[in-house]
C-alpha cells in the first residue's frame, strides 16, 4: 500500500495477507431478506436475529478496550450475537481534532482489537460512524472541533 499526499509518498508499506477459499461454515454477508424486507438473513439465505446491546464506547479510562474482554465474553455465554459499536470522539472516532488531515491511528488499533474480540466470540459489529453530537451546535455540540468545521481547515 502507499499513502501520496500532495504528490509525495508519504508511507508505502509492505503486507503479505493469505485469502483463503470460504469456510464450510462461511454463511456470507448479512443482509435485509428481498422478499418481505422484515428479517435479515446471510447470503446463503439462513436467518440471522441479531440479539445483544450497546456497547458504544469503553467506560473504563484505565482498561479501555478490555471492557469488551469482559462484555463480549458475558454476552457470548449468555447467547448474544450483536453489538453496537461508537466511532464517538471520546472512544474509536478515527479522524477527530482541530486538523483535517490528521488521522488517530491509536483510536484504529483499539478498533482493530474489539473487532478481533467480537470475532472471537461470534458477536456481528453495528458500526455507528458518526453520533449525533459531531455536526451539532446544540445537542450534545461537538461540532467546534469537528475536523470538517471550516475553521479547522475542512470544506463544511
Amino acid at each position: 500500500m502507499t499513502i501520496v499526499k500532495n504528490g509525495i509518498v508519504v508511507q508505502a508499506k509492505q503486507k503479505i495477507f493469505e485469502v483463503n477459499e470460504n469456510a464450510i461454515n462461511y454463511r456470507g454477508f448479512i443482509q435485509v431478506e428481498p422478499q418481505y424486507k422484515r428479517n435479515f438473513i446471510f447470503q446463503n439465505g439462513e436467518l440471522f436475529i441479531p440479539l445483544g446491546q450497546n456497547t458504544a464506547w469503553y467506560t473504563s479510562s484505565t482498561r479501555r478496550t478490555y471492557d469488551y474482554d469482559v462484555w463480549f465474553k458475558k454476552m457470548h455465554d449468555n447467547g448474544a450475537n450483536a453489538a453496537r459499536i461508537w466511532l464517538a470522539t471520546w472512544g474509536f472516532a478515527l479522524h477527530w481534532g482541530s486538523k483535517y488531515d490528521e488521522f488517530r491511528l491509536d483510536c484504529a488499533a483499539e478498533l482493530d482489537r474489539v473487532i478481533e474480540l467480537a470475532e472471537l466470540y461470534d458477536i456481528y459489529i453495528l458500526l455507528t460512524l458518526i453520533n449525533h453530537g459531531q455536526f451539532s451546535a446544540s445537542v450534545n455540540p461537538e461540532w467546534d472541533n469537528n475536523p470538517w468545521n471550516i475553521k479547522n481547515g475542512g470544506i463544511l
